[in-house]
């Protein structure tokens, strides 16, 4: 059941009577008070992606996205912990064609550095004599720009919102664009090389996004001019030797696991 709480301090009170075994945080820096009182109300805590004080102090903390080395041992980090949807489990992968023709994009819920746009000027760039490749760009629920798909279609630019299977524009996908957050670990899952591009100096903190996993990370958006990405893309669309190395790479990673050793982490059952 969903239980609609206004405060913190509500949130205590209503646990306090709620015997719950297990609380499972999602915020990105909790505090050490904070999971300090959660302990006392919860026989087990455990928190998701979290960077604060608090971390060190629950049964288990997991980040996916992160792989740090000399961390306590309630730190669960990197690949082997990530937990795809449903429709990355199932769907089929990507498939290498020596020739690039499908161009995926997808930068996050919001896109706070409006990477899109800069996406939508290469195609337009790369497109301008004829149509090369066609590019399927995905907008998130929170992207705020307006953009007049119309006028993008001669380009070969589809735009796609409310997408409900983003894994079947990602099949189709010979190369990739991205920011550094979990959709690394959905397009690797499809075996779609990549380019990254970070949104913030946190996102860089995700070390999953490395050639020896497929991807070319060119760093932070705010410091990566447009010939950059330009010429990334033109050389790895023309790089195929690169290119079916990364796709292999891909393929031989399995991330199927991670969602149930995170619910048996949640539940105090150890994967070693």
């Amino acid at each position: 059941r969903v239980i609609e709480i206004d405060s913190e301090e509500d949130f205590f009170a209503w646990l306090e009577n709620a015997n719950c075994d297990v609380a499972v945080v999602d915020l990105l820096d909790t505090s050490a008070d904070y999971i300090e009182k959660l302990k006392t109300l919860c026989r087990r805590v455990v928190t998701f992606e979290d960077l604060g004080k608090g971390a060190y102090l629950t049964d288990a903390t997991i980040n996916a996205l992160y792989e740090d080395r000399d961390l306590p041992s309630n730190f669960y980090c990197g690949e082997k912990y990530v937990c795809l949807r449903d429709e990355f489990i199932v769907a089929e992968p990507s498939s290498y064609h020596e020739k690039v023709k499908n161009v995926f994009a997808m930068f996050g819920g919001s896109d706070p550095l409006n990477l899109t746009c800069r996406i939508i000027k290469l195609a337009k760039r790369v497109n301008s004599d004829e149509i090369n490749y066609i590019f399927d760009i995905v907008l998130g629920p929170a992207y705020s720009e307006v953009i007049d798909d119309e006028n993008l279609k001669g380009y070969g630019i589809n735009i796609h919102r409310d997408v409900k299977r983003v894994s079947d524009l990602m099949h189709k996908a010979d190369i990739a664009f991205t920011s550094q957050g979990r959709s690394v670990y959905e397009l690797c899952q499809m075996a779609v090389p990549s380019i990254v591009i970070a949104q913030n100096r946190r996102e860089q903190r995700h070390s999953f996004a490395e050639i020896k996993n497929g991807f070319i990370n060119i760093g932070l958006g705010t410091n990566v001019v447009d010939d950059d990405i330009e010429r990334t893309f033109n050389w790895l669309a023309s790089s195929n030797t690169i290119r079916l190395q990364m796709h292999e790479v891909m393929k031989s990673k399995d991330l199927h696991k991670g969602i149930n050793r995170v619910i048996d982490l949640i539940v105090g059952d150890h994967y070693e």
